[in-house]
């Protein structure tokens, strides 16, 4: 008790040395934390100020200013870099290597021009401290969810490099550094996009699915990340599921939409997306094993993938011939699977029936018929476990 006092005295002095040269400490107000943000030239201030308002607002939400959300955003779009503000960025690739591979899968436009440009470890750095005070001060004020999905979808109709930054946080890869971002990234964006039909068509047609894709497949295989491995991976996971099984009301274009494919969806578009999604499940369920229930990871990459197999035969066809359905049987075997996660893994195994006229033998051999009658005797009261089982049982008996 006698050397308490004394350690909490030197604590503010201990704080306001490690503050970039030029602060006046931690007696700031909100106000001038946000002017340092919007107008410091040194990124490291920068960053200390996103961090010390990310500290007041957790202690007093109510002493943010209003104006906090789109002067974070602004600065964000500056550290991306000319191309936030110009309109869409272009690059020309060469014509042979892994640029002329990139340009087939990204098909040009700012998600091609941002592969070739991430962000340095110093903007990584400071769009990181910013991403997190931005993220959380919109999961404390709705409205500001709203001002900033306005913002970027007003931005947006004129020209996919609102998303810039963004585009460049994904592309940046191979650093140990960055990986904090790349989350951060991916749960603001998801935030944005979910339950908002015109937001995920927007990041879409800005190629923001293979990007975070390919991301997500090169962080799996060992690439250095800057974070853990399974938060990186629930993230990208959680944002391709948002971006894939959003709502699209286009389908109601057509005399029966039920037959409506999306454009993403068509032919060997989705392939990035379902590797790296097979990838990390195998990764996690095969590879590292060991949890004792469903994780996050696991019922989001499911989702997606489910969704895909429903809009493409040929997607189905290619999950069966990598084993997609030991993975969700994988599932099915946790003692600890809840309801939610077992009815997502017999959804999924029942959209890969359709696939091939050989499905029958493959996705019988995974075991999942008898996993499908063990989830209906663990959750007898569940009409959707029992419905979902079912049909499984069905495409096993062909």
């Amino acid at each position: 008790r006698l050397q308490r006092p004394a350690a909490e005295a030197v604590a503010p002095n201990l704080c306001s040395s490690m503050l970039p040269a030029g602060d006046g400490g931690l007696g700031e107000d909100e106000e001038s934390l946000l002017r340092r943000i919007e107008c410091g030239a040194d990124l490291a201030g920068v960053q200390w100020a996103a961090s010390e308002l990310l500290c007041r607002l957790h202690r007093v939400p109510s002493s943010v200013p209003q104006h906090a959300a789109e002067v974070l955003m602004d600065r964000l779009q500056s550290i991306a870099g000319p191309g936030a503000i110009e309109g869409a960025p272009t690059w020309s690739p060469p014509t042979t290597g892994r640029p002329l591979h990139a340009n087939r899968v990204l098909g040009g436009g700012p998600a091609l021009a941002a592969a070739f440009q991430p962000l340095p470890g110093a903007e990584l750095e400071a769009a990181s401290s910013l991403l997190a005070a931005l993220l959380d001060l919109l999961h404390a004020r709705r409205e500001d969810q709203v001002r900033l999905r306005e913002h970027l979808m007003e931005t947006g109709s004129h020209s996919p490099g609102c998303f810039w930054l963004f585009l460049r946080v994904f592309a940046s890869g191979d650093l140990d550094h960055g990986g904090a971002a790349f989350v951060r990234c991916c749960h603001l964006l998801a935030l944005l996009a979910e339950g908002d039909e015109h937001m995920s068509r927007a990041l879409r047609s800005a190629r923001a699915l293979d990007l975070v894709a390919d991301r997500l497949a090169r962080a799996t295989k060992g690439d250095a990340l800057g974070t853990e491995w399974l938060p990186f991976a629930t993230a990208a996971a959680h944002l391709l599921q948002i971006l894939i099984c959003e709502e699209d009301t286009q389908c109601m274009s057509i005399a029966d939409p039920t037959l409506f494919v999306p454009a993403w969806a068509h032919s060997r578009k989705p392939d990035t997306t379902v590797d790296a999604l097979i990838e990390a499940l195998r990764r996690s369920l095969v590879h590292v094993g060991g949890h004792m229930v469903a994780q996050a990871l696991h019922t989001s990459a499911l989702r997606a993938l489910g969704t895909v197999a429903h809009l493409s035969r040929s997607q189905a066809q290619r999950m069966l011939a990598v084993k997609g359905a030991d993975l969700a049987v994988a599932v099915l075997r946790h003692d600890g699977s809840d309801e939610e996660a077992v009815s997502i893994a017999l959804w999924y195994i029942a959209e890969l029936a359709p696939g091939s006229p050989f499905s029958p033998k493959a996705i019988a051999a995974s075991g999942a018929e008898a996993a499908a009658r063990s989830a209906m005797s663990k959750y007898p009261w569940s009409q959707r476990v029992q419905v979902e089982a079912e049909r499984v049982i069905r495409a096993c008996q062909g």
